[in-house]
């Protein structure tokens, strides 16, 4: 047989709860107070920061026109039996959801925010805002900036020519509220990296081709590439006096340089831009690395300084110095020689070694005038120098000054 028992005892266990564990709703907010007891109570009490404020349900009704920011609530319920001790409920004001979030981007990576409006719960003063902030797109973790000052924030340090999705909750020394609805914003371009792969390879004594490809860091969209050369071979003030800039469109990524001296090293940087100055010229970002290239050979120009010294009446030493731009490395020198008024007789051809810059003709005649040649050569030949040469009589040769009478010597 069963026994049922009804025991009965005052109200314990008393518990506090709220619509909201912190008040985030314009209007109003609902705390509930529940407890353990039999019989169930019949009066529930409520005190605000130790001053009773009613004796009714286990509902109580706050109105947040009303709050002054932090607020203490404690509630006791009674039954026939006795009452419970109060249970405390501590409720802080924080400010609502900001509006009206707007953003700009300003050079240098950076995005101002201004928050033109926010809803405000009673006396929920705003003290600071938190924007949380990510690559659009990239689901990441959201990075946090805090501004305890002004509804205009600025984000720096961010990657220029990209898109964010921004947003921001208004705090106070209770907590955050809750966070705006998200924006996107876009950062300005600024000064692109360094092209990369750069590259020259000659294409005549002329001209050499330039190859580059794109930033890894464009910062925005390539207007202009600018590509810088020098001959190597001047001093450093004057290479940068006598420096050439070639501008080309962004989406060209090849170059022909033209009009280059042969055999010329010259130094080559290219730089990318996509930001107009103030003056609508376009801001050089960071330049490449320098390469070097060389143009291919060309004939050389004439030997110079071409001189005849008459060894007897029948040979003679003509003399001469390199070419002044020998385009090349000369490989050898070609001497032509022939009689100035050639009847039938055949000119005759000597090839000199590059390391020498002289040549004995000894097989001429007397008293006749020849025309002699010069031309260097280096991968192909260059223009040919000449010079008038003139040999003696044996008679004339052995003419000699004694004292301040010149005599003839007869054999």
């Amino acid at each position: 047989m069963a026994i049922t028992l009804d025991v009965t005892y005052a109200p314990h266990n008393v518990k506090v709860k709220s619509n909201f564990s912190v008040f985030v709703k314009e209007g109003r907010v609902i705390l509930s107070c529940r407890a353990e007891a039999n019989p169930r109570p019949h009066q529930y009490s409520w005190w605000k920061d130790g001053q009773l404020q009613a004796e009714s349900g286990s509902q109580f009704l706050i109105l947040t026109s009303t709050f002054s920011g932090n607020e203490t609530y404690k509630c006791a319920a009674t039954n026939s039996l006795g009452s419970s001790m109060p249970e405390k409920f501590v409720f802080s004001l924080i400010p609502q959801k900001c509006t009206g979030l707007s953003g700009t981007s300003s050079v240098g990576g950076s995005i101002s925010l201004t928050i033109s409006s926010f809803l405000v719960n009673g006396n929920a003063g705003v003290k600071k805002y938190k924007v949380l902030y990510r690559l659009f797109g990239s689901l990441g973790v959201w990075s946090a900036v805090v501004e305890l000052t002004s509804p205009t924030i600025t984000i720096t340090d961010l990657i220029p020519f990209t898109t964010y999705e921004i947003k921001i909750a208004a705090g106070n020394e209770y907590g955050y509220g809750p966070n705006s609805s998200t924006i996107k914003v876009q950062t300005t371009e600024a000064e692109p990296g360094p092209p990369q792969n750069v590259s020259a390879v000659p294409l005549s004594s002329h001209s050499v081709s330039v190859s580059w490809s794109q930033p890894i860091t464009p910062h925005g969209i390539i207007a202009v590439y600018k590509i810088y050369y020098r001959a190597a071979s001047k001093a450093k003030q004057e290479a940068a006096d006598n420096e050439v800039v070639v501008a080309v469109s962004g989406s060209e990524t090849t170059l022909s340089l033209t009009n280059l001296s042969p055999f010329t090293v010259y130094i080559i940087k290219v730089t990318a831009a996509n930001v107009r100055q103030n003056d609508g010229k376009f801001l050089d970002g960071i330049a490449s690395n320098e390469i070097s290239v060389q143009t291919a050979e060309a004939a050389p120009s004439v030997p110079v300084n071409l001189i005849s010294i008459r060894l007897t009446s029948t040979s003679v030493t003509i003399k001469w110095t390199r070419p002044e731009f020998p385009n090349g490395i000369i490989r050898s020198y070609t001497v032509v020689y022939e009689k100035a008024a050639p009847e039938n007789d055949p000119y005759k051809v000597i090839t000199i070694e590059a390391k020498y810059l002289s040549v004995n003709l000894t097989d001429l005649e007397e008293s006749v005038d020849y025309i002699v040649w010069i031309c260097a050569i280096t991968i192909s030949p260059g223009l040919y120098e000449s010079i008038a040469v003139s040999t003696a009589s044996e008679m004339n040769e052995k003419r000699t000054c004694l004292g301040r009478r010149c005599s003839t010597l007869l054999r």
